[in-house]
């Protein structure tokens, strides 16, 4: 699944990890 990896590599990063959240929300 490419959403499960695009995820975990946004939440991975601490400044995108807002981002990737909102956005993966």
């Amino acid at each position: 699944m490419r959403v499960c990896r695009a995820m975990a590599t946004r939440w991975r990063s601490p400044p995108e990890s807002r981002v990737g959240g909102a956005s993966a929300r």
